[in-house]
């Protein structure tokens, strides 16, 4: 089991780094944009973290979502997708509008690509810390730990945390590996489709694209929150058919100047 783990999760990582090596291709390639922009969507998502997370773990924030999870579990996904809906988006059209008027409809394709690309390189991380772990876990027990000095009570903790961690670790397959993988990407075409309607938001000066974006991101993340319970592939296959709708919307939009319309 131990070897099986550690390919998955070795093919999990290589995917990963192709995503990103592909979101940097099609911005210098296909794209042709500087990758400036590039960067300036991951300083975005990273903003957007910095305010998004702390309330959420932290007091009161902590209580709040825990009062709304023990009420209802709606309640509670609703709340943690409006919540990240609002945090990122009002930032990705902050970040579009300092940018206007010198930025196009492909750099802010270019932004997005490096929005999502943060976010790959957070999964990325948990991944490669859990395959660095494994050694650990596998060959930690309580003799070895008992003859470090460690009290007999810090021993049954640190087991019974290994313990959890491996039963975790059972669940993890190739399938599992791969949908992670794949969610990464469908979660690119959405950063993507956000990104644009923050530069519609501010080349077309109308605030409703930046509320939609608020309202589609709210939905997209408490649908994967209500839908989990049913199962990795049930959510993945609802976020998949989000990322075909923003997939066509990236494809029909136009650069159009303030006061123009979306055209199919």
């Amino acid at each position: 089991m131990y070897s099986k783990i550690v390919s998955y999760l070795s093919i999990e990582i290589l995917l990963l780094l192709g995503l990103i090596a592909s979101c940097i291709f099609i911005v210098r390639k296909k794209l042709k944009v500087s990758l400036k922009f590039f960067f300036f969507g991951v300083l975005g998502f990273l903003i957007s973290q910095i305010i998004h997370l702390p309330p959420m773990y932290v007091l009161p924030g902590k209580n709040i979502l825990n009062q709304l999870l023990q009420n209802s579990i709606l309640y509670y996904a609703l709340a943690v997708g409006l919540w990240a809906g609002l945090c990122e988006e009002i930032i990705r059209f902050t970040m579009v509008k300092l940018k206007y008027p010198s930025i196009t409809r492909n750099q802010a394709v270019t932004f997005g690509l490096g929005w999502a690309s943060l976010e790959i390189i957070m999964v990325l991380g948990i991944v490669v810390s859990t395959l660095v772990s494994l050694p650990f876990i596998y060959n930690t027990n309580a003799e070895i730990l008992l003859n470090k000095d460690f009290s007999e009570a810090d021993v049954k903790l640190i087991m019974n945390q290994v313990e959890v961690f491996k039963a975790q670790l059972q669940n993890v397959t190739i399938w599992v590996a791969l949908s992670a993988v794949a969610e990464r990407l469908f979660a690119v075409i959405l950063h993507t489709a956000f990104s644009l309607l923050a530069y519609l938001a501010v080349s077309r000066k109308n605030l409703l694209y930046i509320l939609l974006a608020i309202a589609a991101h709210t939905v997209i993340n408490s649908s994967a929150i209500l839908l989990m319970r049913h199962g990795i592939l049930i959510t993945e296959a609802a976020i998949m058919l989000f990322a075909i709708i923003a997939y066509w919307f990236i494809m029909v939009v136009e650069n159009k100047p303030a006061g123009g319309r979306l055209e199919v």
